[in-house]
């Protein structure tokens, strides 16, 4: 797992997305580390049934289209709280 220093090598993103692969401690070491490498940085959460990281947006789904709509939603400014896709909330 990457150091809070060895992330900010990287850039400065604009949202940082843990994947549905980590298990729940692993998700959220990864947010401590994002956050103290990145101080106020939208995380997203990928899971399939219940979140793990305190305080991050989530997406309850493993489609692309719920990313993709996530991530724009997140960049617009707006938090995501489950279904991000349109044809999801309708459901």
């Amino acid at each position: 797992m990457p150091t809070p220093e060895q992330l900010q090598r990287t850039g400065n993103p604009d949202v940082a997305v843990v994947g549905h692969g980590f298990t729940g401690p692993d998700k959220r070491k990864i947010a401590l580390a994002l956050n103290q490498a990145f101080p106020g940085i939208p995380i997203l959460e990928l899971c399939m049934h219940s979140p793990e990281i305190p305080g991050a947006d989530f997406v309850l789904s493993h489609s692309p289209e719920s990313l993709v709509a996530a991530i724009e939603e997140l960049l617009a400014g707006h938090r995501v709280r489950g279904f991000a896709a349109e044809s999801e909330r309708r459901l």
